[in-house]
């Protein structure tokens, strides 16, 4: 059989494409427009509370599976066309980089909330820390997947998929040294009663705070289930049976970082931190030896934060 100069639907056999199913236009519509909408609330939430990065993070992952899923849709008519599977392949891989970025910037300013001089770590060097590995996974993964889209030679296209791998794994490294330090601070803080911020007492025992701290771990584990599942699926390669289970895919990826959206935007921060998101913000020097020694003083009541801004 002659191979045609371009291949469509009616003269190719669905496995010569870059997907061998017609991915679903009804699933992958919903997820693009589930995602889509998220977008709106997102905005007005970190425009109302000055929750900037945050925001630039959380969109930017929102609008990253939109492109995605609408890449996907186009595969549907035409899965062998390069530049539908790029924008699946890349968008939807990378933008849960950008979520997991939005959820570590959270921790210095709960670490800021329940007290500096707990931590083990400075709230900027977790901050350093997130935001360089976020940013090697990116770019691995970036890399990685124009390398495996745009080569022709199976070994290259392998040698892409490695790569891929290689940054959905510094990913997953991301999100469990993060849940380590997260617990390992909790622990901390349960063993140090006494040296708690008092300036966010208040702040500290309001049930939306505390519903935020909860969703912040929900959103965490979804987001970890996600990074888990991609690296096993593209371990296999393109044409590997979990790279070409559809279902597998919108359960594992698709549901779980829409879920973690949904959550993230539910349970905002700039809802949680009534106000404070800024003031919460760690200082680049030494630690703030100051409150030490003013919660050296206070014994039997807490100060609480000044209010909303």
């Amino acid at each position: 059989m002659a191979v045609p100069l371009v291949c469509t639907l009616k003269n190719c056999p669905i496995e010569w494409g870059y997907v061998h199913y017609q991915p679903s236009i009804g699933g992958n519509a919903f997820m693009a427009a589930a995602f889509g909408l998220l977008a709106a609330p997102a905005i007005y939430l970190g425009i109302r509370h000055k929750v900037k990065l945050f925001t630039f993070c959380f969109v930017t992952g929102l609008v990253g599976e939109v492109v995605g899923y609408v890449g996907r849709i186009m595969l549907h008519n035409n899965p062998f066309s390069k530049n539908a599977f790029l924008m699946y392949l890349i968008c939807a891989t990378i933008a849960p980089c950008f979520t997991a970025a939005a959820i570590y910037l959270t921790l210095s300013r709960i670490v800021v909330v329940y007290g500096e001089v707990i931590s083990r770590i400075r709230p900027r060097t977790y901050t350093l820390l997130f935001s360089g590995f976020d940013l090697v996974a990116l770019v691995v993964i970036a890399v990685g997947g124009g390398m495996a889209a745009i080569a022709v030679k199976q070994w290259k296209i392998d040698q892409g998929t490695h790569i891929m791998v290689a940054g959905l794994v510094v990913q997953v490294i991301s999100l469990v040294v993060f849940i380590s330090l997260c617990f390992e601070y909790f622990l901390r803080v349960r063993k140090n009663q006494n040296r708690l911020n008092p300036n966010y007492a208040t702040l500290r025992h309001s049930s939306r705070f505390k519903l935020f701290l909860y969703a912040l771990a929900a959103a965490t584990i979804l987001l970890f289930i996600r990074a888990v599942y991609r690296v096993a699926e593209l371990s296999g390669g393109f044409r590997g049976r979990l790279a070409q289970d559809e279902v597998l895919f919108m359960v594992l990826d698709g549901a779980m970082v829409l879920l973690a959206c949904i959550i993230l935007t539910v349970f905002h921060p700039g809802l949680a931190f009534d106000g404070v998101w800024k003031e919460a913000s760690f200082r680049w020097g030494k630690k703030n030896e100051s409150n030490e020694s003013m919660m050296q003083d206070i014994t039997t009541h807490s100060v609480p934060y000044n209010g909303k801004r």
